[in-house]
């Protein structure tokens, strides 16, 4: 493993076998870095090393739980999560962590699971990339080519995305970006894939780093996301923003208020029929009415997304948390 330069940033990418304790201490040693970030509460690999380097070097530790106290996710394998949970807080394991918040929502479930003061939450929502406009190709009604992008576990819905497209009786391709990490839900899916008509082509096209998926989304019309729930919903982000307009599920997502500028498409989760109706109108459309429908979406992302706030918000709280921790 080495250093690659990704624009005006260095990264490292380390194998399974140097995912350890003993490596993290080499590589902080080595930049000796203002701040560690976190991405993730429940991923032990990643915190309990992170928590002690923290303590040991006097480094301030900005933590992401990314959704993970959502009701629902919680829900999920609920007991050893509460308990880990137990320990971290009973343990004073946190007491001097600052946390990262991408809604108030977020914000509030972090001051109530973890028991944290609400000066120690950031406010910072996630950065998209920046937004990059797709050649017109010309849209013939009866065709759509759609993504689905997200890791393939049951509260992504894929079966639901699958189902959808599989409905509608025009030549429709899907294709499927992601970590299959539940064999189990995949191999429901497989199985639906094989029930598709002969209109309906369904690909399943692996994992592909931010910057490839980013030009991947110019190969699509839109993006399906029937998920159960989403703190951000990175994917469905750099797809508006790529002038993918999206199908999404109706409150799982911050993003329902793009219907209101009539730039996408959201739907109940408790009328499946109505993600198989979003296929169909955007499938059937003509060149004007898609160039229409991109046209109301690029508004909308204008209106949501301004990326130089975005960068001195994050400066202003990295800076706080470094300084913070400077005084303590």
């Amino acid at each position: 493993p080495g250093w690659n330069q990704f624009g005006k940033a260095k990264v490292q990418y380390l194998p399974d076998s140097e995912y350890k304790k003993k490596t993290f201490c080499r590589i902080v040693d080595e930049i000796k870095p203002d701040l560690l970030y976190v991405s993730s509460l429940f991923s032990v690999a990643h915190v309990l090393p992170a928590l002690s380097i923290s303590r040991k070097k006097n480094l301030p530790l900005l933590l992401a739980p990314r959704g993970e106290l959502n009701d629902t996710a919680l829900s999920k394998k609920r007991w050893k999560k509460r308990l880990y949970i137990s320990f971290l807080v009973a343990g004073g394991f946190l007491k001097n962590v600052s946390f990262q918040a991408t809604s108030e929502q977020e914000k509030a479930n972090i001051a109530k699971h973890l028991k944290v003061r609400p000066d120690k939450i950031y406010l910072l929502p996630n950065v998209p990339a920046a937004p990059l406009q797709k050649a017109e190709t010309g849209k013939t009604p009866g065709k759509i080519r759609i993504c689905f992008v997200g890791r393939i576990v049951d509260n992504k819905n894929l079966l639901t995305a699958i189902a959808a497209v599989s409905s509608v009786g025009f030549d429709a391709v899907l294709d499927i970006y992601g970590s299959k990490e539940d064999p189990e839900y995949w191999s429901k899916c497989e199985d639906l894939i094989r029930q598709a008509p002969k209109n309906v082509r369904i690909n399943y096209k692996g994992v592909l780093n931010s910057w490839a998926m980013n030009q991947a989304y110019h190969d699509y019309d839109c993006l399906i996301s029937p998920t159960e729930f989403e703190n951000y919903g990175q994917a469905i982000v750099e797809a508006m923003l790529h002038d993918v307009p999206v199908i999404i599920s109706e409150g799982t997502t911050p993003w329902d208020d793009v219907r209101l500028s009539n730039a996408g498409f959201v739907c109940s989760l408790k009328n499946r029929q109505e993600f198989s109706d979003a296929v169909m109108t955007i499938g059937m459309m003509d060149q004007a009415a898609y160039a229409g429908l991109i046209q109301r979406l690029r508004d909308y992302c204008r209106s949501k997304f301004d990326i130089q706030k975005l960068k001195n918000l994050y400066l202003s709280a990295l800076g706080a948390i470094c300084q913070g921790s400077k005084k303590g």
